[in-house]
């Protein structure tokens, strides 16, 4: 796999200040520093041998937008010659890369490649470790651990994924033709990129990570007492088997918490296809819960720039 983990995602918002206090008093983070109208957010590790060492950013928030808009994902490289591998495969086929962005805070060194359905992609080696031991807030997430992408585009997005970056996929809603939904995985994990089709190019939700079904609960309580809630959830997904909630932050981004997704080791694994009319690919435990209707509609376009 050329492609370790999702390193971080950035998102333009009308309020910087809104989304730091949701994610710092809700999801655990803590804002590292603040340039300008951009916060940088990061989290502790879950494992307390190693708990103040963090990533310089998980997240960054950028001030200005009438509404969230997707700004780019940051990717991380196994390597050097992975990085290099990467470059070659963009050039080869033509893709835009964008030498006017080379770095940002936290990261000495990025290569940024536009994908051609406009997604701002940024692929590194290395992030500045920053040492933080602070009280989390809230229900502490463990990890980002994918985005959930937007395209009228699905299979070409699919495919640039794959070609550039060496994503395999793991399974479809739809087919491989004519895919609905694919998923995507660069390490064990289901998936760390989905490819959704929707009526705008973006994002459609970030996910978080949290160890078991009891942090959901909590969760839950922590949402309704900060006057949010779920808008879909608890199901457990087919495609990824993962137990899965969400809901909207006070920025308009979708958010989306989960535990237990399905573990994938070796190249054995043959992609499952679900019918767009089997309910299954959403949840496996009977009709869908809540609002889906609502959970399906746009919530973040790509950034002007």
């Amino acid at each position: 796999m050329l492609i370790a983990d999702i390193g971080h995602i950035a998102f333009r918002v009308p309020d910087v200040d809104v989304s730091v206090k949701y994610v710092t008093e809700v999801l655990g983070m803590l804002e590292v520093e603040r340039i300008g109208d951009t916060a940088y957010v990061t989290q502790g590790s879950p494992y307390p041998s190693v708990w103040p060492q963090c990533n310089h950013h998980i997240m960054e928030f950028i001030g200005g937008s009438e509404g969230p808009e997707f700004d780019h994902i940051g990717l991380i490289a196994q390597d050097q010659a992975a990085l290099d591998e990467i470059r070659a495969r963009a050039i080869a086929i033509g893709a835009t890369i964008d030498s006017s962005v080379t770095s940002e805070p936290g990261i000495p060194e990025l290569l940024r490649i536009i994908a051609p359905t406009g997604h701002v992609i940024d692929t590194y080696v290395e992030m500045e470790q920053v040492e933080r031991d602070y009280q989390p807030k809230g229900v502490m997430t463990h990890r980002l651990a994918h985005a959930f992408m937007w395209t009228q585009d699905v299979k070409g997005l699919v495919e640039f994924l794959i070609d550039v970056f060496g994503f395999k996929a793991s399974d479809w809603i739809g087919t491989p033709e004519d895919p609905y939904i694919g998923f995507l995985r660069c390490h064990l994990e289901h998936h760390t990129i989905a490819v959704g089709r929707g009526p705008i190019e973006g994002v459609h939700h970030y996910a978080m990570e949290v160890p078991g079904t009891a942090d959901l609960g909590r969760l839950g309580d922590q949402l309704a007492r900060s006057g949010l809630g779920y808008m879909w959830g608890l199901g457990r997904h087919g495609g990824g088997d993962n137990i899965a909630s969400y809901h909207v932050a006070p920025d308009g981004l979708l958010v989306e918490v989960y535990a237990d997704m399905q573990k994938i080791a070796g190249d054995g694994w043959k992609p499952r296809h679900w019918s767009v009319e089997d309910p299954r690919g959403g949840n496996l435990w009977g009709e869908m819960p809540g609002d889906f209707q609502k959970l399906m509609a746009p919530h973040a376009p790509i950034a002007k720039r």
